[in-house]
């Protein structure tokens, strides 16, 4: 506020607040989903639900709208016949995209929870009509353990319609998944560099090589690797600063502050990247505020960030995969930017567990990958520790088994 004569100023706080950009979904013909729009808005305005939590539930629906468009269905497809209805088939297909490692279990699961979500708001808010009820709903008792030791039951609504977070693979690591073996790594990257951009090269390197999350990675500035230093007890390690609080805020899960380690190959890359003609050429396009960010597209946006999340790196991904497959090579059936973590942390698992035991181990994995608990980085442990044993007892037993044949 400013008086007639500009002599004093007085400063308020505004009343807008941060701006919030929210994607939105429109069908082909450029008619927005309004009910899909308005309940992702409905979340976090009355803040039940993160930011995050919210936009990734968006994400989902959007690939439910993708597939009902596909099939040339609507979504409110609900014939009497069980089986012909557009969530009874949903399901069904996402299954099978599980079945063939299209998704991970955590997906498929958290994928058909956000749509089942989704219509208990339209029909509590009356805005679809069905003669007869969507599906089944079923009342189970969850007992939940206190940290201190308490237990405590909750009753919870689940529908016939859920699917389950259970993979046919056992030893899978946070996330559901599981990491590829230093050779397929290495072919991935190799692909990569050859068939793909030299941004998706250095972020596949990058996440390889440090087990960075991919909102960290994204979200790398150029002041994070210049204020990188030398571990002073790891030879040939760097640590840089990452999370909120740091001089220089990166996203983190959480919203955790920390050290990551970083190889000195990886910051020697990034550096590189950093200074090429390329990268300047993308920050003369972007924003003032992301021109130090280093992942930019040609165009000079971000690779990801809170409303977009990684899109631009999916596709790339995406572009790999099926270039991969045209040609024959496999070391990308199935991959995912999460499995170059799980790789790292498995890789890093391994050399503790062999030059340090178990207790150095888990200090050390926990702290390189910043996990919350030590629950995420026991099983990093127990999957190596299992590996091995599988390992020693499929040796044994083909040498006994195939000593026998003639």
């Amino acid at each position: 506020m400013v008086d007639a004569a500009f002599e004093n100023i007085t400063w308020g706080n505004g009343v807008k607040g941060p701006t919030l950009y929210i994607p939105q979904i429109f069908w082909r013909d450029c008619t927005p989903w309004r009910e899909a729009n308005m309940w992702v808005i409905w979340q976090i305005k009355r803040g039940a639900k993160k930011v995050e939590t919210a936009l990734s539930a968006i994400g989902h629906l959007r690939a439910f709208a993708a597939w009902l468009e596909e099939r040339g269905m609507t979504w409110t497809h609900f014939p009497e016949r069980e089986d012909q209805r557009c969530l009874t088939i949903y399901r069904g297909h996402l299954i099978s995209q599980r079945e063939s490692e299209q998704l991970m279990p955590s997906t498929v699961s958290a994928r058909m929870s956000s749509v089942l979500r989704f219509y208990r708001w339209v029909m509590r808010n009356g805005l679809i009509v069905a003669d007869q009820p969507l599906w089944k709903d079923k009342s189970v008792l969850v007992q939940l353990d206190h940290k201190y030791g308490m237990r405590r039951s909750v009753l919870v609504t689940s529908s016939e319609l859920s699917i389950p977070n259970s993979g046919a693979n056992l030893l899978t690591l946070e996330g559901g998944v599981i990491p590829v073996s230093v050779d397929v790594s290495q072919r991935i990257v190799s692909f990569a560099s050859r068939h793909g951009s030299p941004e998706i090269a250095l972020l596949l390197r990058t996440g390889f090589g440090t087990g960075m999350r991919v909102s960290t990675v994204l979200s790398l500035r150029e002041r994070t690797v210049e204020r990188a230093a030398p571990h002073p007890s790891f030879r040939g390690w760097f640590t840089i600063a990452v999370g909120p609080t740091g001089a220089v805020p990166v996203d983190t899960k959480f919203g955790r502050s920390g050290e990551i380690l970083v190889p000195s190959a990886a910051i020697e890359a990034l550096r590189s990247y950093i200074r090429s003609p390329r990268r300047l050429l993308r920050i003369a396009l972007a924003k003032a505020e992301d021109r130090d960010l280093i992942f930019l597209t040609k165009s000079g946006r971000p690779f990801g960030n809170s409303s977009s999340k990684s899109m631009a790196m999916n596709t790339q991904i995406s572009r790999l995969r099926k270039k991969a497959a045209d040609v024959g090579e496999s070391c990308l059936v199935g991959f995912n930017f999460h499995r170059a973590r799980a790789t790292f942390g498995t890789e890093l698992a391994k050399a503790a567990l062999k030059h340090g035991g178990i207790t150095f181990a888990i200090w050390l994995v926990k702290n390189a990958l910043m996990h919350k608990s030590e629950k995420d980085t026991l099983r990093y442990i127990k999957f190596v520790q299992s590996i091995s044993i599988l390992e020693d007892t499929s040796d044994q037993f083909s040498h006994e088994f195939f000593g026998m044949l003639p």
